[in-house]
């Protein structure tokens, strides 16, 4: 059921909006999470392309109005190796957790 991913989509909205006021403090929620959220579903569209790299920031520069291209890559890239880090994260906190109570 697609609206139980709502609140991912939320979130990673949000997430990226907070990336975004790290460069630019002016710019809206409204602004950035929309963006943000069709252009990951967009990457996931991309099935050619893993991981929809390139896509997605491309999409996101170019259907967030309200920041300059140069600080909307910058944006859209920095998102990107925020959530990878998060993603490498918790692989990392699973491995451990498997280790230890060898699930």
């Amino acid at each position: 059921m697609v609206s139980r991913y709502v609140p991912s989509w939320l979130l990673i909205g949000t997430a990226t909006w907070c990336v975004a006021r790290a460069f630019d403090a002016d710019v809206g929620w409204l602004a950035v999470a929309p963006a943000a959220v069709l252009s990951w579903v967009v990457g996931f569209l991309a099935i050619g392309v893993p991981g929809g790299v390139g896509v997605r920031e491309a999409v996101f520069v170019a259907s967030v109005g309200a920041l300059p291209s140069g600080v909307a890559a910058t944006v859209a890239i920095t998102a990107r190796l925020c959530f990878v880090l998060v993603d490498a994260g918790g692989a990392a906190l699973g491995v451990l957790t498997w280790r230890r109570f060898g699930l």
